[in-house]
């Protein structure tokens, strides 16, 4: 389910300027996002403050996930969410945020059809743990349209970076930026997929006589 990471090939031609370089990021601008004559071109620390935040924001929907899997009987499911959540931390390397979006988007996938099935019943503990589920992965999904502005920074840096960088320069470069890029890549997309499992989970509550919380609509009308 996860897209393929942007290529050496498709970073190098961020330093041209190019703006499919990280596709990602264009609607995020309106167009074109050139770096204003005051933007740092610091972009291995725009690259951590973006990763830091990615991480806040997949920690708390694994929480979440943790919350409604185990509300739905998807003990095993549950439990894993748990531990991923309890792994993740500020230093996550790229294959870190790779295998925890992976779970994510499975995670989702199971309980998006638990949620389908007319034999899935939850009992008045599994709606406490999922009305608690619904409110992380509400602020879950703010945390990621949260992300737009380290979103531009990031991409602003790498451009101007890149586009002074010698050959050789853009190579090393390129490997540096490879958690971010990933970032830039994948964001957009897992957004969507989350919104779709709180619509889905939202919809179920409001047919359960679960209270829906307040993080959970806001996320609802949410743009990234």
């Amino acid at each position: 389910m996860l897209k393929k990471v942007i290529s050496i090939a498709a970073l190098s031609l961020l330093a041209a300027g190019q703006a499919h370089a990280l596709p990602s990021l264009g609607s995020l601008t309106g167009g074109s996002s050139s770096s204003s004559s005051g933007a740092t071109a610091d972009a291995s620390g725009a690259q951590d403050q973006l990763s830091k935040a990615y991480v806040a924001a997949g920690r708390e929907v694994l929480v979440a996930q943790s919350y409604l899997a185990d509300a739905v009987g998807l003990k095993e499911l549950s439990a894993k969410a748990k531990a991923t959540a309890d792994a993740l931390t500020d230093g996550a390397t790229k294959g870190n945020l790779e295998d925890s979006d992976k779970l994510q988007s499975e995670a989702s996938s199971a309980i998006e059809a638990k949620l389908k099935d007319s034999n899935t019943k939850i009992d008045a503990a599994g709606k406490q743990s999922y009305a608690e589920g619904m409110k992380h992965l509400g602020l879950g999904v703010l945390r990621y349209v949260g992300l737009r502005p380290s979103l531009i920074a990031f991409k602003d840096a790498a451009q101007s970076q890149l586009t002074s960088a010698s050959v050789m320069e853009k190579l090393t470069l390129t490997n540096k930026l490879s958690t971010g890029t990933y970032i830039a890549s994948e964001a957009p997309g897992h957004v969507t997929r989350l919104g779709s499992t709180l619509q889905a989970a939202t919809a179920y509550a409001k047919s359960n006589e679960i209270p829906v919380p307040k993080d959970a609509t806001a996320a609802l009308s949410a743009k990234f």
